[in-house]
């Protein structure tokens, strides 16, 4: 059974929203009533030219892995809050990006990098001087 034109026009927001993910777009009209499986919305996006994202892994703009151009964005924002410092930002951020891709992604950006780690933040030297921090040796 075709698409009507409000689930076309769905699709087509939700395609916008959600960068391409067929399976998003998916969700996103079921959860406002529309029954569609993948393959049926990647079938009508593919026959009017939508370019749809590749599996579970999405693909920057820099020819990178994982993240789209908000989350690109995220962290490069995250090189000034942590001095340059991968290990501080993938601590501070929650372990939501490997160390390896903010370095990464600020070397695509030109950030100078670190030789060693950054100097501590002042709530940092407190803590260890409150000896609430302890250094691994």
């Amino acid at each position: 059974m075709p698409f009507t034109i409000k689930e076309k026009n769905l699709i087509e927001k939700l395609y916008r929203k959600n960068d391409g993910n067929a399976t998003a777009i998916t969700r996103g009209l079921r959860d406002r009533g529309v029954n569609a499986g993948v393959d049926r919305v990647k079938d009508y996006l593919k026959a009017r030219g939508y370019k749809l994202q590749h599996g579970g892994r999405r693909v920057s703009e820099s020819g990178r892995g994982a993240l789209n151009k908000r989350e690109i964005d995220k962290v490069l924002v995250a090189y000034e809050h942590y001095n340059g410092c991968g290990t501080c930002a993938e601590r501070g951020q929650g372990y939501k990006y490997s160390r390896g891709t903010y370095i990464g992604y600020w070397k695509d950006a030109g950030y100078p990098m670190q030789r060693r780690p950054h100097n501590p933040s002042d709530l940092e030297v407190k803590l260890r001087a409150a000896k609430i921090i302890v250094r691994k040796k």
